[in-house]
């Protein structure tokens, strides 16, 4: 599969707040903060440094189906990790095409080696819904 060849690069189009939590934190806080600001995920620190990543998907699966309490199981213990990363400079394809070869939504943005956003699936389908309206509007 190639990239798509865009000429946007991801940091023209993805999120630069990062919403993190730290590792240690209680399942329930994620799921409380996750709500809170209406996202699907929510990125986990040790420290200053990011080592994982919190999605519904991993609740649902590592502590709802096991019927584990989320009120004393820690966010480290059924994050997903290590984080996949992705150059804010490369095109959109890119990122879709990381995203299907790992079977996950999220990828985290670097620049100069250091965390700058974060880009969705979703983020992408609305760039690419835009392209192809700017494609059908030059038609």
């Amino acid at each position: 599969m190639k990239d798509l060849a865009i000429t946007e690069s991801i940091k023209d189009f993805m999120t630069t707040e990062i919403i993190s939590i730290d590792n240690e934190a209680k399942i329930y806080d994620a799921i409380k903060k996750m709500v809170e600001h209406d996202i699907g995920s929510i990125v986990v620190k040790k420290g200053e440094q990011f080592v994982g990543i919190l999605t519904e998907r991993d609740i649902l699966k590592r502590c709802c189906s096991e019927h584990t309490t989320c009120t004393s199981l820690t966010v480290e213990k059924i994050m997903s990790s290590p984080l996949k990363t992705v150059e804010a400079n490369a095109p959109i394809g890119k990122a879709a095409k990381i995203m299907d070869a790992n079977n996950i939504r999220r990828l985290l943005v670097e620049k100069d080696g250091k965390i700058v956003g974060i880009i969705t699936q979703k983020d992408i389908t609305r760039e690419t819904l835009n392209i192809f309206l700017a494609f059908q509007s030059i038609s």
